[in-house]
C-alpha cells in the first residue's frame, strides 16, 4: 500500500485502512466476489461491523495476505445485505 493510497483514503472516506481491518474479527462478516472489478485481479466486497457497519474493498495475495483498497461507511443497501447474512436485525433500516 503506498503512501499515496494511505493519506486519501482518511479524508475522502473518514476510515483509515488500519482501522477498516477490524471488519475481519466480525462473526457475521458479509463477502461477495466483485466480478466487475475484478479484471487485474481478484476482488472481494466486504462489510462488517467496527463499531458501525463498514464497507471495505479488498483482494487476497500469496501466502493468505490481504490487502485492503478501500473503506467506508455502508450504505443502505449494504446494510441490508449485512443483516440478511445473520439471524438478528435491529430494525435499523
Amino acid at each position: 500500500m503506498g503512501r499515496r493510497k494511505k493519506s486519501k483514503q482518511p479524508k475522502k472516506h473518514h476510515i483509515s485502512i488500519e482501522y477498516a481491518s477490524y471488519v475481519f474479527d466480525d462473526e457475521y462478516l458479509y463477502e461477495e466476489y466483485d466480478a466487475a472489478h475484478s479484471d487485474d485481479e481478484d476482488r472481494y466486497d466486504v462489510i462488517g461491523m467496527v463499531d458501525d457497519i463498514i464497507f471495505v474493498v479488498c483482494t487476497y495475495r500469496d501466502n493468505d495476505i490481504v490487502r485492503l483498497i478501500s473503506a467506508r461507511k455502508a450504505n443502505r443497501a449494504e446494510r441490508r445485505k449485512y443483516y440478511g447474512n445473520r439471524d438478528y436485525d435491529p430494525g435499523r433500516d
